[in-house]
């Protein structure tokens, strides 16, 4: 009987019902260009000529005027008891963890978009980020474990966007990444002949929030497996916990729900 596999969302305790929602797990993912700036950067200066340059060995098509790749990303973490992960992100022990089927994220990303990626991250440091070579290698090995698409260069990005900083390695972080979301393709045409063609993103499933942009996905309510409350929140919140999920339709029989020891962080 094989170990179910998952892992873990950290947040804050009134977040909580923006996920558990009568839709499934609505998760809310950020643009890449959202992030701290210098990830992004390092992806378009750096990484984006070894992904040119992977293309080129195996004589796979490149396209240097490609829509600019700029995926929608959920984090999610592979350890449970992360002192780190509690404080930084579950609103310092007061917040909560989500518990989620791996399994499930993984089959849900291969039947949606083109399809949508779940991939553990690479840590490099700050040398080697410096360094094709190692860059290089990151991003193989990513691929190499990686449920491919039909185009190379844009699972390569999407392998080259899961190298994060030596600092974060902590962090120990999966990533579901959207990297088609809903595109609308508009062409002129004359004498047919194309003279213009551009592509947008479509508005509908996008929220902007001060000049950042965020699409919300929803997982299966059966990805649910545990929600863990901070050690340092009230006891109480376990109950409202409990009848939140009755109240959206969750199998509470199915659901772990407890309050964290603090003595088994580590």
């Amino acid at each position: 009987n094989t170990k179910m596999k998952t892992c873990y969302h950290h947040t804050s305790f009134d977040t909580l019902k923006k996920i558990i929602t009568n839709n499934g797990l609505t998760f809310r993912a950020s643009r890449y260009s959202n992030y701290e700036n210098e990830e992004y950067t390092w992806i378009k200066d750096k990484a984006y000529k070894v992904v040119k340059e992977i293309c080129q060995e195996q004589a796979q098509p490149f396209d240097d005027d490609l829509m600019e790749f700029n995926p929608y990303i959920i984090c999610f973490c592979e350890e449970g008891f992360s002192k780190y992960m509690w404080s930084n992100y579950a609103d310092k022990n007061q917040g909560i963890q989500i518990e989620v089927n791996s399994d499930i994220l993984l089959k849900y990303s291969l039947q949606n978009q083109n399809p949508d990626a779940f991939v553990k991250c690479a840590y490099l440091s700050e040398k080697e980020r410096e360094n094709n070579e190692h860059i290089k290698s990151a991003i193989t090995k990513i691929y190499n474990t990686y449920q491919v698409s039909s185009n190379l260069q844009d699972d390569l990005l999407i392998c080259a966007s899961c190298i994060k900083q030596d600092i974060y390695r902590s962090e120990k972080e999966y990533r579901y990444m959207i990297p088609h979301y809903n595109q609308i393709s508009i062409s002129r045409i004359k004498n047919n002949e194309v003279v213009f063609s551009e592509e947008y993103e479509d508005e509908q499933d996008i929220q902007s929030l001060h000049g950042k942009k965020y699409y919300y996905i929803n997982f299966p309510k059966e990805a649910l497996v545990s929600i863990n409350l901070g050690f340092d929140a009230n006891k109480d919140r376990l109950e409202t916990i409990r009848q939140h999920l009755i109240n959206n339709d969750y199998n509470i029989g199915n659901i772990s729900i407890k309050q964290i020891e603090e003595k088994l962080l580590k």
